[in-house]
């Protein structure tokens, strides 16, 4: 696969272990493609990732913070900034992964805007807990005003310390909130000393060769074949709309004067019954979640 990773956190962690040579604090990014003030696109400033295929727009230094903060007084069109930037080059590749950081600011809503899913990654403890809920609320305000296609894939508990009671509490809670949400929970990632080995060493669990590198990554295997398919449903719906869509409105193209004939589909139906619609009471907010 031809994979193109952004690194949308100002921490730049992913930019630390997958740029196949060290980034440069100064050298041009993510926060260049986003700033009103440059004109790179993401060509000019991608580079190449650990692996063959992969390729990358990194974060270095304090400049994808200060673009954060520039986005927040910017005019129209804020939220469509990397969506915009994507479209140039998204044809590339066969997928895109773009890392956030566990904060609802204007680039996770960058982020959400652009995306065709997301993941919402968490861990099994009280604060993850509560950040979920404003997580969702933040996805469902950016479906209604910017990105209708968005589709939450799963939710990932990741570091679960299995053996402890707090995080089997938790981790229910988690299960009963995703399944209030209609939200699918995926297998926790236990928390294990050679995910991060592997990681700061920029290697893959499938090439770090013990048996728990070989498990874990199993897992993460499961999680983008599940998440894949996901958004391939999504997809497959929408198309199917789309198409009876066009049908209707081509025959009623065909019987204009027919009394049963309408210029649009009727309201969505559930069980015979109409199905409310209802708009948040305001875009989406910059209070950030502990986890996502």
């Amino acid at each position: 696969m031809r994979v193109l990773l952004i690194d949308a956190d100002p921490q730049g962690n992913l930019t630390s272990v997958a740029a196949a040579e060290p980034v440069e604090e100064d050298q041009a990014g993510l926060a260049d493609v986003l700033s009103d003030k440059t004109t790179d696109q993401i060509r000019d400033v991608a580079v190449a990732g650990i692996w063959p295929g992969m390729d990358l727009v990194p974060t270095a230094g304090a400049t994808l913070g200060a673009v954060r903060d520039e986005l927040i007084i910017a005019g129209a069109g804020r939220e469509s900034r990397l969506k915009t930037a994507l479209a140039a080059v998204v044809d590339d590749y066969d997928l895109v992964l773009l890392d956030c950081a566990p904060s609802l600011d204007q680039l996770a809503v960058n982020a959400l805007v652009a995306a065709h899913g997301v993941l919402v990654v968490t861990e099994a403890k009280l604060f993850a807990a509560n950040g979920l809920g404003q997580l969702l609320t933040t996805i469902a305000a950016v479906r209604d005003y910017y990105n209708p296609q968005l589709k939450v894939t799963g939710v990932l508990v990741n570091r679960l310390e299995e053996r402890t009671v707090s995080s089997a509490v938790w981790l229910d809670e988690l299960h009963e909130a995703a399944t209030t949400n209609g939200l699918t929970v995926l297998t926790p990632i236990p928390k294990r000393v050679v995910t991060a080995d592997a990681a700061e060493a920029a290697r893959g669990l499938d090439e770090w060769g013990t048996a728990d590198a070989v498990t874990i990554g199993t897992i993460y295997t499961d999680h983008l074949h599940a998440i894949e398919g996901a958004l391939s449903v999504k997809m497959t719906v929408a198309a199917e709309v789309a198409k009876a869509f066009n049908e209707r409105q081509e025959q009623e193209a065909q019987a204009p004067d027919m009394p049963a004939a309408r210029s649009r589909l009727g309201p969505a139906r559930c069980g015979g019954r109409r199905t409310p619609w209802r708009r948040p009471t305001s875009p989406p907010s910059e209070k950030g979640g502990r986890d996502r």
